[in-house]
């Protein structure tokens, strides 16, 4: 093949044998573009007397083609046009012509054109190209194929997805017919059955996987067998049904969605992350915004809030709703401690991101992401707690240690307290035995009671103490 301009030998399809011309252009040609043979190779020089010659070849035209015609000509004379315009596209279908010759020619071959006037754009493959010198025989004609399919109400309406074609097929014994293809036209899905090696006499149940891209909107489905002249036999088919498969984004672990609670308060900064395993065209309407996504989409600076997140797949009636919760920030809240009797004081936080960070009297003197904790300090200090974030503010406490001693007491009553209070204290029968106002610091005072048990109470700005004491 000389000056092979966008045609190529290809063993991709044939009508017959194993290879065919093929022809490929991604664009609409501006200019013309031609194969042909030599007359320097024997088999291909042609040699004819004048007189009226057939020309049938086989082509077969890409769905997605854009191509007119094609031309044949012997070199040096005008060319023949074939109009494919209504041919079957994907499939082998046979054109024919004929070529009248005023005088003889001698030494020329075949030349194959595509010009810019048929389009050009797309896949076109020619096989079996043949001169007559006189017209075949009708009765030698094997039809290229043999097909039924859909019309009307039966053609097919499918959603986008993964769907299954489940057939059952019952070969005669004496059959050599190797397979037969189903075909949805729109969008194009060719799919082959291999029936060779199947039982034959009795009906076996077939299944096939298959996907539709974009929606099948009054689609044909065919049944094709490509007829040779060595396939003899007959099959019959049924029960042939086509129902709709979980994809692959339908699983129910496909997304993973999580959620950011705002940082601090008011901030509305919260945020929501949502992760597909599978890749597709997702969309999503979320605040009256909408959202275009494969693989993962965040949505930044949402208020506190629950939120139902719906997904849906692009060309489908998919969608898949999820509840999400996207917390509000709240300020640190706890409670300090102290004991009665030692400078142990207990910190327990309810709210607040650790770590914590602990002073006492300014100075820092723990740092820890407990939510519960001990630390020293003394009557008059100043505990306070923090978050790790500043906006969350902080919680402290004065601390008021009140002491009685010494317990027993003998003639001498000392209170210590930090604050100060009142004094009171009670005999077994609950009356006031004992008062004393505003005792400040280290209160000391003498006291006579009889001997026996009674109970103290200093009331101070907030705090109440109470305490058994025994008088000897």
């Amino acid at each position: 093949m000389q000056h092979p301009d966008n045609f190529s030998i290809s063993n991709e399809k044939s009508a017959n044998g194993s290879f065919s011309l093929k022809y490929e252009s991604d664009i609409t040609i501006g200019s013309s573009l031609k194969a042909h043979g030599s007359a320097a190779i024997p088999d291909m020089k042609i040699d004819l007397d004048a007189g009226t010659y057939p020309i049938k070849a086989m082509v077969w035209i890409d769905p997605a083609a854009e191509i007119t015609a094609l031309q044949i000509q012997l070199k040096s004379l005008p060319g023949i046009i074939f109009n494919l315009s209504g041919k079957a596209k994907g499939e082998w279908v046979e054109i024919s012509e004929n070529l009248v010759l005023n005088s003889a020619v001698t030494d020329s071959n075949f030349i194959i054109r595509m010009e810019p006037s048929y389009g050009g754009k797309g896949v076109l493959y020619i096989d079996d190209i043949q001169l007559f010198d006189e017209a075949p025989p009708e009765v030698k004609t094997i039809l290229p194929t043999t097909e039924i399919k859909t019309e009307g109400s039966e053609n097919l309406f499918l959603e986008k997805g993964n769907y299954e074609i489940d057939l059952k097929v019952w070969v005669d014994e004496e059959s050599n017919i190797s397979d037969f293809y189903t075909i949805i036209s729109e969008p194009w899905v060719n799919t082959k059955w291999d029936i060779s090696e199947i039982e034959k006499g009795e009906w076996v149940e077939l299944k096939k996987e298959i996907v539709l891209d974009t929606k099948a909107d009054d689609s044909e489905f065919r049944v094709k067998i490509n007829n040779n002249s060595e396939s003899k036999g007959f099959f019959y088919l049924d029960d042939i049904t086509i129902t709709k498969t979980n994809a692959l984004y339908e699983a129910s672990d496909n997304f993973t969605i999580q959620t950011i609670g705002e940082t601090c308060p008011n901030k509305g900064n919260g945020q929501i992350k949502i992760m597909a395993k599978e890749s597709d065209n997702y969309f999503l309407k979320f605040s009256g915004t909408d959202h275009n996504f494969t693989n993962e989409l965040i949505l930044d600076d949402i208020d506190p809030g629950n939120y139902d997140v719906c997904i849906s797949v692009i060309g489908t009636d998919f969608e898949a709703c999820h509840g999400v919760e996207v917390k509000e920030s709240d300020n640190i809240t706890g409670k300090i401690s102290t004991s009665k009797n030692s400078n142990s004081v207990s910190i327990s936080i309810d709210q607040g991101t650790a770590p914590f960070i602990v002073s006492v009297n300014g100075l820092e003197i723990l740092t820890t992401y407990s939510d519960f904790f001990n630390v020293t300090a003394s009557s008059g200090d100043l505990i306070k707690v923090k978050s790790n974030k500043d906006c969350e503010g902080a919680i402290s406490k004065k601390l008021n240690t009140i002491k009685v001693f010494p317990n027993p007491i003998t003639d001498i009553l000392n209170v210590l307290s930090s604050e100060g209070g009142d004094i009171s204290i009670y005999n077994i029968l609950g009356e006031t035995v004992f008062f004393a106002t505003d005792a400040k610091g280290e209160f000391s005072k003498p006291i006579s009671l009889p001997e026996g048990t009674y109970v103290i109470k200093m009331i101070s700005k907030d705090k109440v103490f109470t305490e058994k004491i025994v008088i000897k």
